[in-house]
């Protein structure tokens, strides 16, 4: 039986928001996910943990907002607590957090991570030092497309001067703007010429770049889709990644199966529904690209957007091959200056 180090499961537990982004592809609907629903999600990870023995299982409540649906979020954290080193963490966009909510989050171990959205950069600041009052760590995810790309070095230099962590997550439609990836890359050196001046801990620039880990020495696709990661929506739906939202991406359905949903990827004879994390060295584009190593491709949501297939380069590629040497060569420096302060 093949080992998985590490489970996901996203529980979207409501599409009710509070906001409107106009990336966002929620539909807003206020169905909650049911107790049923989440006594089956515990079910399906208990299995799982028999099975596959992970070490490491991440719970990544999101939706819709889970702050509007605090006693269903609770209610899944205590039961998720039956499994041995569980990881919690809660996605908002920060409109209804305070610090009561925040103190009760906490004390159930969960950890926010605030979506940068559509709100302005000084919402987000208060918002993400309201949760450095309660967790010392804090992460803030930025959704780049066109708005958020126009103020992201202010935003980087804002966070980061805070000490905030920063999680960059290039939009998996912004390549449909045909300006949008050359004022992407202008951005983004600007940006990573910004964080050399904050950062000094390699850690800390591991995933900052659309999770790029410049630590994995595996020779498949370095981004979380994959055999072990699975989204669960409040009717039951489970699916393997959340931006394919659509009835043919469905693999299962929590509440009328029974499923083994790593043994359904594993055997399941259309590639698309279980994204494995394939390696590049088919993809005959990638040929002697001195950044197929890092990327893989790219991330393969923004292939099926842009070819209906994810056996080529990502839409990004032009980003990817200015971008990640740069971020490399940050990496480095950082790595070298911080071993040599810590011999």
């Amino acid at each position: 039986m093949k080992k998985y180090n590490t489970v996901w499961f996203q529980i979207n537990q409501s599409w009710k928001c509070n906001m409107n982004c106009s990336y966002c592809h929620v539909n807003q609907s206020s169905d909650c996910m049911s107790t049923n629903t989440i006594d089956r999600i515990i079910k399906s990870a208990t299995t799982i943990v028999d099975r596959y023995k992970p070490e490491k299982f991440y719970f990544i409540i999101g939706g819709g907002d889970p702050l509007l649906n605090l006693p269903i979020v609770f209610e899944l954290s205590r039961k998720s607590n039956v499994i041995s080193n569980v990881y919690k963490s809660l996605w908002t966009n920060g409109l209804s957090l305070n610090d009561e909510n925040m103190k009760k989050i906490t004390d159930e171990k969960i950890d926010v991570v605030l979506s940068a959205n559509e709100s302005s950069i000084e919402f987000i600041l208060k918002k993400i030092n309201l949760i450095k009052k309660y967790q010392p760590k804090t992460r803030v995810s930025i959704t780049v497309n066109e708005l958020n790309r126009q103020r992201l070095p202010e935003l980087t230099e804002s966070l980061l001067q805070e000490k905030h962590l920063i999680r960059y997550y290039l939009h998996y439609t912004a390549f449909e703007d045909p300006t949008f990836i050359d004022n992407y890359i202008k951005t983004m050196k600007q940006c990573i010429n910004i964080i050399s001046k904050y950062i000094n801990n390699p850690k800390e620039l591991n995933h900052m770049f659309e999770f790029l880990d410049l630590t994995n020495k595996s020779k498949k696709s370095p981004y979380l889709v994959g055999r072990s990661i699975f989204v669960f929506d409040p009717n039951g739906d489970v699916r393997t990644t959340l931006p394919l939202r659509d009835s043919k991406d469905i693999i299962g359905n929590v509440i009328n199966d029974n499923k083994d949903y790593i043994d359904v990827c594993k055997n399941y004879p259309d590639r698309r529904k279980c994204l494995p994390r394939w390696s590049a060295k088919d993809i005959k584009e990638c040929n002697n690209c001195e950044v197929r190593n890092v990327c893989q491709g790219g991330y393969p949501i923004p292939k099926y957007y842009a070819y209906g297939r994810f056996d080529v380069p990502s839409p990004y590629c032009k980003s990817y091959k200015e971008l990640i040497p740069q971020y490399i060569e940050l990496y480095n420096k950082v790595k070298n200056e911080f071993d040599r302060n810590n011999k």
